[in-house]
């Protein structure tokens, strides 16, 4: 897989509630992007980047994060990404993104997809399944 030092970018509108921050209804009143939300929108756009440059039987599931949430967003607006592929290894691709709104840098986060196989998953799935 010859995808490092590789950038991609993506555009995303923050549309919808369940990316909102929602402590409370004060907070929640206030229509800002929460940590998590960010987090979602990076990582969906990473596992697309990479899932089309993996073989087919494999996926790759995020396994660690940091992340600097620099700025408030508000809903509506739109977030826009640069995702540097740091490294690549036999069992992981690390990544780093930018995310910036409008106006300035919003976020960095670094974080590192590790690669797996579906059939793993589904076998681990159903084991785990079988113990309820």
């Amino acid at each position: 897989m010859e995808l490092k030092d590789e950038v991609f970018t993506f555009s995303t509108r923050i549309n919808s509630e369940e990316l909102l921050w929602n402590p409370n209804e004060e907070l929640y009143a206030l229509h800002l992007l929460s940590t998590s939300g960010l987090l979602r929108i990076v990582f969906y756009a990473s596992f697309d980047v990479l899932q089309k440059h993996l073989p087919p039987g494999i996926t790759s599931v995020i396994s660690w994060a940091e992340v600097e949430h620099l700025s408030p967003s508000v809903y509506g607006g739109i977030v826009n990404g640069k995702i540097h592929i740091e490294k690549v290894s036999q069992h992981y691709v690390q990544f780093y993104c930018e995310v910036f709104d409008h106006e300035e840098l919003i976020a960095k986060v670094r974080f590192r997809r590790h690669l797996v196989s579906v059939e793993y998953l589904r076998r681990r799935a159903h084991e785990k399944a079988t113990e309820y």
